[in-house]
């Protein structure tokens, strides 16, 4: 294994919270000696903060999307509800208004 290559693997230990004591001290000597691993560690650690920040703006879209989601559909049902008991009301009323004009007094 090349030395760029160790690097990489200690970089991705780092990222992943993998390394044992001994690797972190050998990476740490690494970082000292190498601006281009530094330069890639901040990429890393950059492209790591962006994705998490992507990741919660996404769960809370979609929690926000399910919620209004749900309240709309109780929307829905309680405007059904109300089409049904106003269609039923209506239906009543002309039954007995009708079975009250049949009834002819005496």
């Amino acid at each position: 294994m090349n030395l760029k290559s160790r690097h990489r693997e200690l970089l991705d230990g780092y990222c992943s919270g993998d390394l044992t004591e001994a690797e972190f001290a050998e990476f740490e000597e690494a970082l000292r000696g190498d601006a281009t691993l530094r330069r890639l560690l901040v990429e890393y650690r950059m492209l790591d903060s962006d994705l998490r920040g992507v990741a919660s703006v996404t769960i809370t879209d979609r929690r926000a999307s399910q919620v209004h989601t749900i309240r709309r559909l109780r929307v829905e049902v309680w405007a059904m509800a109300a089409a049904i008991v106003i269609l039923l009301g209506g239906v009543a009323f002309l039954g007995f208004r009708e079975s009250h004009s049949k009834i002819e007094p005496n």
